[in-house]
């Protein structure tokens, strides 16, 4: 008798958490399927932002780089490895971010909609404010 009930209560238990396994990926997908515009304008924005900002970076570590093999202004050798290296670094970083296709571009924009919803995200109360998803 003890080992019938045991066995129910296990069975029982893990029929819980199939179910609850389940529900949390009906949630996900629903919410990828509910995809908000205005938040996926902002993260497109922000996206288009980072482009700008490296390629803005890009010119700054260039020109401290051309001026310091031209002599016009000397960098410690520290600083010239720095920015070398992150010359090529961000020059990288955007051509990866240019060359990503349209689908794959779509994808990761939708990743990023999700992490901002991350109830486990300590910054998910600011950026939900930020969006203008905030409801008191």
């Amino acid at each position: 008798m003890k080992v019938l009930s045991v066995l129910s209560f296990l069975a029982l238990t893990a029929t819980t958490i199939a179910q609850v396994s389940h529900n949390n990926k009906d949630h996900t997908m629903q919410r990828t399927l509910k995809t908000d515009e205005r938040t996926l304008a902002a993260v497109q924005d922000h996206h288009d932002r980072r482009m700008a900002k490296l390629r803005e970076m890009i010119q700054d570590r260039r020109r401290s780089v051309d001026d310091h093999n031209a002599g016009r202004r000397r960098l410690s050798e520290e600083d010239y490895d720095r920015a070398s290296r992150q010359l090529h670094n961000f020059q990288r970083k955007l051509a990866h971010m240019e060359e990503t296709n349209s689908k794959e571009h779509h994808m990761e924009r939708i990743s990023e909609m999700q992490s901002l919803e991350d109830p486990s995200r300590l910054d998910n109360m600011a950026a939900r404010v930020t969006m203008g998803k905030f409801n008191n």
